[in-house]
């Protein structure tokens, strides 16, 4: 039946490419014909009835999903944290310094002048988009009062916590529930 349905769905789609004008109307007919074809994509896993332990493995993924929302929502609580913490500062110094010419502000600016711009930049060095040390030196470029100073010492927890702890309890949930 579902091989019937899209064998019908490419004959309308075929016909009104052929016959109609490319109006408003029809084109978007036409998308939506376009997108319903490309269901043939879930004919693939027809083969999870031959393969069991195919399917068991299918199983198991869709039942982690629920899990992985919860620990991506986790990961992500701790990530926005820490990115608040030094874009605040990163901010501070360049309102600090914006005047000099430090060799370097510009790279703060990077990479911690913005909430999204420092999620990015914890987030590349956490999963090793971007080496850490890379991160780290631009943060030991940021030198004035105590709070400033501390970045780096809270950058390496960061990247200690969340690498070896966070993801690694991560890994040892989905392998307990597997």
């Amino acid at each position: 039946i579902f091989d019937f349905t899209l064998v019908i769905l490419s004959l309308v789609d075929c016909v009104l490419e052929i016959t109609g004008p490319q109006d408003g109307g029809t084109a978007s007919l036409a998308s939506a014909m376009k997108t319903i074809k490309m269901l043939r994509i879930v004919r693939v896993f027809r083969v999870f009835r031959f393969f069991r332990e195919l399917s068991l493995l299918a199983l198991m993924i869709v039942d982690s999903m629920r899990s992985l929302m919860w620990a991506l929502m986790m990961l992500f609580i701790i990530i926005y944290v820490f990115a608040i913490l030094f874009t605040q500062s990163a901010l501070e110094f360049i309102k600090q310094n914006g005047h000099k010419d430090i060799i370097g502000l510009a790279e703060v600016e990077r990479q911690f002048g913005s909430l999204a711009r420092t999620t990015y930049s914890l987030v590349q060095a956490m999963l090793g988009g971007v080496n850490w040390g890379v991160v780290s030196d631009t943060l030991l470029r940021m030198e004035g009062d105590l709070a400033i100073s501390a970045m780096p010492a809270l950058f390496f927890f960061y990247i200690a916590f969340t690498v070896l702890a966070v993801l690694n309890i991560i890994t040892g949930v989905f392998v307990d529930n597997a």
